[in-house]
């Protein structure tokens, strides 16, 4: 494993989510037309009602895979740290050499200056939960997610590694293909 192909990876999760965001009507359509009995009626009411978006569970689940290899690439790059098992995003945050851990986090609160560190950090714990619960919502209908603050943490740490990275070694990641 190797951090430009985790971040080609991360990159084309935060891709998906883009798709998916800016094809809802469409897909909600799609939705109104599914057979009520192949999914569990409380999850199909609620997304007949609006309460529970069509796209919300692929759009999650892709933006938070995306901030995780985000910051899979971050541990390679910087602490030569290679960890596959863990998914809870502030732990992976947390594994990050000090120096690295504090540039990320003054990063975010520059990206989202009305947020505090502490709520940030709030952010990124309950966020580093999304892989595990949206991915057997289908079981419990129970999760939570702060999506845009997936996002924007995302792309922050993507601009941080490109600008580490430089544009040749990872062109993809630079401002003007955000």
């Amino acid at each position: 494993m190797n951090v430009s192909t985790i971040l080609a990876n991360a990159r084309q999760f935060l891709k998906a989510y883009y798709v998916l965001d800016a094809n809802k009507q469409h897909i909600r359509n799609e939705i109104n037309k599914i057979n009520p009995y192949s999914i569990s009626p409380q999850i199909f009411e609620r997304m007949r009602s609006g309460e529970l978006k069509v796209t919300d569970i692929p759009e999650v689940f892709a933006i938070a895979f995306a901030c995780e290899l985000y910051l899979k690439a971050m541990l390679l790059h910087y602490a030569n740290i290679d960890e596959r098992k863990q998914h809870h995003h502030f732990k992976l945050m947390h594994l990050l050499p000090p120096a690295v851990f504090d540039d990320l986090l003054q990063h975010l609160c520059v990206a989202m200056p009305n947020m505090s560190e502490e709520l940030i950090l709030n952010c990124v714990y309950d966020n580093g939960k999304a892989f595990v619960q949206w991915r057997y919502f289908h079981e419990t209908g129970q999760a939570t997610h702060r999506t845009n603050f997936a996002v924007i943490m995302s792309e922050t740490i993507a601009r941080m590694m490109a600008e580490a990275l430089g544009p040749q070694v990872a062109p993809e990641l630079s401002d003007d293909t955000l």
